[in-house]
C-alpha cells in the first residue's frame, strides 16, 4: 500500500508534475524500516513524511487540513480512513474492486497496478471542484447513512 504511494510520488516528482505532500500515520507492522528505505531511496524526504503515533487531535487536524484521502487497500471492502475522508468531506482516491456499488460512487478510483493514477486522481480533483464538492457532499451523506445501519445492528445484538 505505501509502495504504491511512494512509486506514484517518485514518478510525479520525476516529471516534475506536482507540489503534493504525503503524510503516513500509524504504528509500525513490520513494514517501517522498508518503506522508510524506500523513500530515502527515491529522494522523497522532502515529499512524505512519516508519523508513528499521533494523538487523536492531530489525527484529526490532518484530516481537516487534507487536500485527499488515499487508500491503495485490497483487503476489505470499507475500511476506517474512507469514512474519516468521508466524515471530513474530503475527496477519497481508494481502490474499487471490493467496494459496494453505492461507495464506488463517491469515491474517486485508483488503480494499484499503475501509480499514474494517483496523479491523475490528485489533478481531477484539482481541476473539478464543483463536482467534488458534490462527490464529497454524497460520502458524507453515504457514510452516516452506513453508521446508522451499523448502530441499529449493534443495538439488535
Amino acid at each position: 500500500n505505501h509502495k504504491f504511494i511512494i512509486d506514484a510520488f517518485d514518478q510525479m516528482t520525476k516529471e516534475n508534475i506536482s507540489n503534493f505532500a504525503c503524510v503516513f500515520a500509524g504504528s509500525d507492522k513490520g513494514n517501517l524500516n522498508y518503506i522508510k528505505k524506500l523513500i530515502n531511496l527515491k529522494n522523497l524526504n522532502d515529499k512524505i513524511c512519516i508519523f508513528e503515533y499521533l494523538p487523536d487531535e492531530e489525527i484529526v487536524a490532518l484530516y481537516k487540513n487534507c487536500f485527499a484521502v488515499v487508500v491503495p487497500s485490497l483487503v476489505g471492502t470499507i475500511s476506517f480512513p474512507i469514512l474519516e475522508g468521508f466524515f471530513f468531506q474530503k475527496p477519497v482516491i481508494c481502490v474499487t474492486d471490493n467496494l459496494d456499488e453505492v461507495f464506488k460512487k463517491n469515491v474517486i478510483s485508483l488503480n494499484l497496478d499503475n501509480p499514474k493514477t494517483l496523479d491523475k486522481a490528485l489533478l481531477y480533483i484539482q481541476s473539478n471542484p464543483q463536482e467534488i464538492k458534490f462527490l464529497m457532499k454524497c460520502g458524507w451523506n453515504y457514510m452516516v447513512l452506513t453508521l446508522e445501519i451499523i448502530l441499529k445492528e449493534e443495538m439488535k445484538s
